[in-house]
């Protein structure tokens, strides 16, 4: 009786939980068809408030950050438009339509861009979900190789594969490390008009050069109420205030 009615209870619960994962996809797809027609619509700040909403329900994609990138600039804010676009590259980094809009974003408004070193630039055209899984996958099939040549007993034809499959394991963990870096020292955004890097943390201290809105920079080291941020060559110190960090993110977060 009792095994019974643990399995009823079991089916029950089962059944809950689809019937719950499925009203909440619905709803979720209901915002995003709501959000669309209020884009369409040019009720650009209605938009952003209904993608805003699935984003807080948890619901992460680079299609709601490109879509919300895309709002923002048509409210005429380039810095959050640059954010969006951003958060939504890190994502689905070889997006030809993503790299279009944000070069075009930050060109229109003169803003500047962090360098990146040509390895980086590399690495950083797969995702860090995509490299997470090319690693779990490199690093069992090292590990398989390994030991089919211990029981077939090891010779010289098994160097090779079991070389190549190493060397694609520490490519693959290399890719995972430099967005791991980028989460740890963060490209940051300037969402405020008028900002210049000042040569100290300290309000009224010497402009170094002009980050108009929009412009994005490497975080060198932080401060109370300030970071030290980097493009190119030149460094400088902006208010936390004035600027938002881009930490890459898994979608579906």
């Amino acid at each position: 009786m009792s095994r019974r009615l643990f399995r009823s209870w079991g089916i029950l619960s089962l059944a809950w939980l689809c019937l719950a994962t499925s009203s909440v996809g619905d709803q979720l797809g209901d915002r995003f068809a709501q959000a669309a027609i209020a884009y369409d619509a040019s009720e650009y700040a209605e938009a952003i408030r209904l993608y805003q909403q699935v984003q807080r329900d948890g619901f992460v994609s680079a299609e709601l950050f490109y879509n919300l990138g895309n709002a923002w600039f048509r409210q005429g804010d380039v810095g959050q438009a640059v954010l969006h676009y951003k958060k939504a590259l890190h994502l689905q980094p070889r997006n030809g339509d993503i790299r279009h809009n944000l070069a075009f974003v930050m060109n229109d408004a003169g803003a500047l861009a962090s360098e990146l070193s040509w390895i980086s630039r590399i690495l950083r055209y797969v995702s860090m979900r995509e490299w997470w899984a090319l690693s779990i996958i490199f690093w069992w099939t090292t590990a398989i190789i390994a030991c089919l040549a211990l029981w077939k007993r090891w010779d010289f034809s098994w160097t090779w594969p079991l070389l190549l499959s190493l060397l694609l394991t520490v490519i693959s963990l290399s890719g995972v490390a430099v967005w791991w870096g980028l989460t740890q020292r963060p490209e940051i955004v300037v969402i405020q008009s008028g900002q210049d890097a000042l040569f100290a943390p300290l309000e009224g201290s010497t402009p170094h050069f002009a980050l108009p809105k929009g412009s994005t920079a490497r975080i060198e080291s932080t401060t109370e109420g300030w970071y030290r941020v980097r493009v190119g060559d030149r460094d400088g110190w902006i208010r936390q205030s004035a600027a938002a960090p881009v930490r890459p993110v898994f979608q579906g977060q």
